[in-house]
């Protein structure tokens, strides 16, 4: 699942899988401390089956690759499916979540009413992430969902501030506008034949200098290059949606021998973060303060 850039300041680390084909579900595991694979016994599986013998059995090896094919595909086909529709409600959880929470006097006098409550708020946040990688590395499903679940909604509580701050209006057109661009973006990483990794990989790069930038600017002050650091980190969120959208399909490709399932919320959360980031990011560039 990675380490976790922090979505209130619009940003979030990501460990990288530079690794392809057969070799990428590896690099998952070793990412997320699995130990071996299990897909290689589907791979001698195979060979082994390929293996001529004293009879024409070209038949049954055509039989069963087309089979296995169709197989992989069911699967990858399910698997990002779920990644999305994960997404989709962990949005729909937070969006709920900060609603009730600007609608509350109460909530927001506990919730921002010390720099002691936030900082909790902040750390709850890390400690779920934390967990949620224990989860997967567990291949437990229900603990995977229930800690996004918990998240979608903590992060609801900090996003709350979005409704205090602009217009209903604002927030409508951002959220579309957010839709809109990481769809595209999505799309084109499930379909691209092009390796995504050196794209991901500068992006990465990139969240590291806007970090520094925008650390600067703290110092600074300056509007401009507030606004600045809000379209780059815009742009290069989108290239991670592509990037991601494509190791989803890739680590539900490689045959891991994980639970569909986990590797549907572990993608789910990458998404959700990137969606998360980029919404942010337009309404702070575009979004009609009160």
């Amino acid at each position: 699942m990675g380490n976790q850039y922090n979505e209130n300041g619009g940003l979030r680390l990501k460990n990288e899988y530079s690794q392809t084909g057969s070799d990428y579900n590896q690099s998952f595991d070793r990412e997320m401390g699995f130990g071996e694979t299990n897909s290689s016994n589907i791979y001698q599986s195979e060979s082994s089956y390929n293996n001529p013998g004293r009879v024409d059995d070209s038949y049954f090896r055509e039989s069963y690759q087309s089979t296995y094919a169709g197989s992989t595909q069911h699967s990858v086909t399910s698997i990002m499916t779920g990644s999305f529709m994960y997404m989709f409600i962990a949005l729909l959880v937070t969006g709920i979540t900060a609603v009730i929470t600007a609608s509350s006097p109460t909530i927001l006098s506990v919730l921002f009413g010390s720099s002691t409550s936030l900082m909790v708020v902040f750390v709850a946040e890390f400690a779920i992430v934390m967990g949620a990688n224990a989860a997967v590395r567990h291949n437990s499903v229900v603990l995977c969902g229930v800690l996004f679940f918990v998240y979608s909604i903590v992060n609801g509580l900090t996003c709350s501030i979005i409704f205090i701050a602009y217009t209903a209006s604002s927030i409508e057109q951002a959220f579309f506008a957010a839709a809109a661009v990481f769809g595209v973006m999505a799309f084109v990483g499930k379909i691209t034949d092009r390796d995504l990794t050196s794209i991901g990989s500068l992006c990465f790069i990139g969240l590291i200098g806007v970090i520094i930038t925008s650390l600067i600017n703290i110092i600074i002050g300056s509007t401009a290059l507030d606004m600045a650091v809000s379209a780059v980190t815009i742009v290069l969120f989108l290239g991670l949606t592509a990037y991601d959208t494509q190791k989803i399909k890739k680590l539900a490709e490689s045959n891991t021998g994980y639970n569909a399932a986990v590797i549907s919320l572990w993608g789910a959360l990458e998404l959700y973060l990137d969606f998360i980031n980029i919404f942010l990011n337009i309404i702070r560039l575009m979004g009609k303060r009160k």
